[in-house]
């Protein structure tokens, strides 16, 4: 009777012991993440974020349809809850004084966008932290307090969870999906409640609202059926019918292009390959063996331990032969082969990021791995205690890299800089690295109304209202124009017919080409400016975006600045087209 007590005690010392220890992997969780909340502000070089925030903006001027303007390279879900945040942020502010009405409140974006890139920030941050606590509370619920709590702290700790909680919606996404798959386990541990199904299908397709990839999670419905059901193939394949069509009826709430922009839609779909290729020309992979996103980007971005532990823990839950444990392995693996399969045959490059999702079911297969270790005797205990301190260490000191990345100086910054003080305001630039109307790739200058109004004629042309062009000119005209404007010609890849289609007394190229094209040009150019990081051909994007980013970031010393020193951003040249020789008057 003493002993069984003692037990008792034992158990309830540790598991006050284990919330200790959640409350300190949470709190190490945000602290590993905040530093990130201000990277690269006021300058803004994630075209992302802007996407996410005017998108959300259009959702409150009535245009549901022009929510993801210019395609839908992204799911639309995320648009409608960055507008329920901005929507409670108007009201409160239209409380207390702030916003006059709601030409106010997108007169403050078009002025300052910083608030606004910090909400977008504050939710992804969220979003990630969220997906730790979820991570412990499905391990804990599958295999027990130690195992949840060693999930959680591997992936508070991965650097692909860590550098994606700046200004990307993949956090959110990881957080949906391992949503989903509890949905799944519910709906399998009781198949005979056809609308757990239905909820599993909804839950799936909320998570593909946000990001496409979130359809590989049909592979995760149509096994729970077929698990729930063995060997009545009959009711698994009505429980699955109830999860398709709870899918179909959620994915058309959460996605409203379904029904009112369908073509656009398609389209889009059709052309993320292509876009992505793009992005990524410039950022070689330098591999592109057939199991780069079975073993590569995992090992790059996370470590060769954290990857050993997560294929040795799978490896463990299919000898268990656990349903749930079985199921929890659907997902990686057919995101994983759907990736590879357009890595084979398709352009593409390895993308790390592309796999964040799959991290918090890996990390509950390693915690499984872990804790099974830490009850086979003290060597094994040591052992499993030291591979998750292994693995975390390697991904925090490549997250510590990241952040003094990111709160360096950019190059773009450096070259605006230097325009805003030798340039002269209101002259005329043709600008390349221009996305639609943004300016990202090269410095981000303020600009003349007349520039302005050139966009607002573009927007209006391309299908748009023009309501923020037109939000953006009236700012400039409120604010006095302070600071130095200039009339900006914006092009994204810049051409010898560019040169000679616009008018300009200055040039920027932020590419090899363009500062081929300049140099090739009859017209005269002489360079004034330029700034040439060490590794041009990486970092222009932020996240970063493929596995060179990432490895030449780890050969950065952890502690120092000194060489290889990295600096983020495109090599920048400004050109000045030299004024005509003053007319000689006889």
């Amino acid at each position: 009777m003493e002993r069984e007590v003692a037990d008792e005690r034992a158990t309830a010392h540790e598991r006050i012991g284990i919330s200790w220890a959640l409350v300190a992997v949470l709190l190490g969780a945000v602290a590993l993440r905040v530093p990130m909340f201000t990277g690269t502000l006021p300058d803004l070089y994630w075209h992302d974020e802007l996407n996410f925030i005017e998108g959300a903006l259009r959702i409150g001027a009535g245009e549901i349809r022009g929510a993801s303007f210019g395609g839908y390279a992204h799911g639309t879900l995320t648009f409608f809850l960055l507008f329920g945040a901005f929507a409670f942020w108007f009201v409160l502010g239209r409380a207390v004084g702030l916003f006059a009405g709601v030409n106010d409140f997108v007169l403050a974006y078009a002025s300052d966008p910083t608030p606004f890139i910090l909400v977008v920030r504050a939710i992804t941050l969220a979003a990630s932290v969220g997906t730790v606590g979820l991570t412990y509370v499905v391990g804990r619920w599958l295999f027990g307090a130690r195992a949840g709590l060693f999930a959680a702290l591997l992936f508070a700790g991965s650097f692909q969870s860590i550098h994606m909680t700046y200004g990307k919606e993949d956090s959110l996404f990881a957080l949906l999906m391992l949503a989903a798959y509890l949905s799944a386990v519910c709906a399998m541990e009781a198949p005979q409640k056809p609308w757990r199904f239905v909820a599993a299908g909804a839950a799936v397709a909320a998570a593909s609202a946000v990001k496409y990839f979130g359809l590989a999670g049909f592979g995760l419905l149509a096994v729970a059926a077929l698990l729930g059901s063995w060997p009545n193939l009959r009711a698994a394949a009505r429980n699955a019918g109830w999860a398709v069509a709870g899918f179909v009826v959620a994915f058309v709430c959460f996605m409203p292009a379904v029904l009112l922009d369908t073509s656009r839609l398609v389209g889009s779909f059709l052309n993320l390959r292509e876009g992505n290729a793009g992005i990524l020309v410039e950022a070689p992979s330098g591999g592109g063996a057939w199991y780069g996103y079975l073993w590569t980007t995992y090992a790059v971005a996370g470590g060769v331990v954290l990857t050993a532990l997560f294929y040795a823990g799978a490896a463990v839950l299919l000898r268990e032969r656990n349903r749930a444990g079985v199921l929890l392995l659907v997902y990686p693996a057919g995101l994983i082969t759907a990736l590879t399969t357009v890595l084979l045959f398709g352009k593409g490059v390895e993308v790390p990021y592309y796999q964040l999702s799959t991290v918090p079911f890996l990390c509950l297969a390693a915690g499984r791995l872990l804790d099974r270790m830490t009850a086979g005797g003290t060597p094994l205990r040591v052992a499993a205690y030291g591979l998750a301190a292994l693995a975390v260490a390697g991904n925090v000191s490549d997250a510590i890299r990241f952040q003094r990345l990111i709160h360096a100086e950019d190059s773009r910054t450096s070259a605006r800089k230097w325009i805003e003080t030798h340039v002269p305001s209101g002259a005329s630039i043709l600008m390349e690295g221009a996305v639609f109307t943004f300016v990202l790739e090269a410095p981000q200058l303020k600009e003349t109304p007349a520039a302005l109004t050139r966009d607002l004629k573009r927007n209006l042309e391309q299908g748009g209202s023009g309501r923020m062009a037109q939000a953006k000119l009236r700012a400039v005209e409120e604010s006095g124009r302070a600071g130095p404007r200039y009339d900006l010609h914006k092009v994204y890849n810049l051409t010898a017919e560019d040169i000679e289609r616009y008018p300009h007394e200055y040039v920027v190229a932020r590419s090899e080409a363009g500062r081929r094209v300049i140099e090739a040009s009859t017209r005269p150019h002489q360079m004034v400016f330029s700034v040439q990081p060490p590794h041009p051909r990486l970092f222009q994007i932020v996240p970063l975006l493929s596995i060179a980013d990432i490895r030449t970031l780890q050969a950065a010393p952890l502690l120092s600045e000194a060489e290889p020193h990295l600096t983020m951003g495109p090599s920048i040249w400004v050109f000045r087209t030299p004024a005509p020789a003053p007319m000689i008057r006889g």
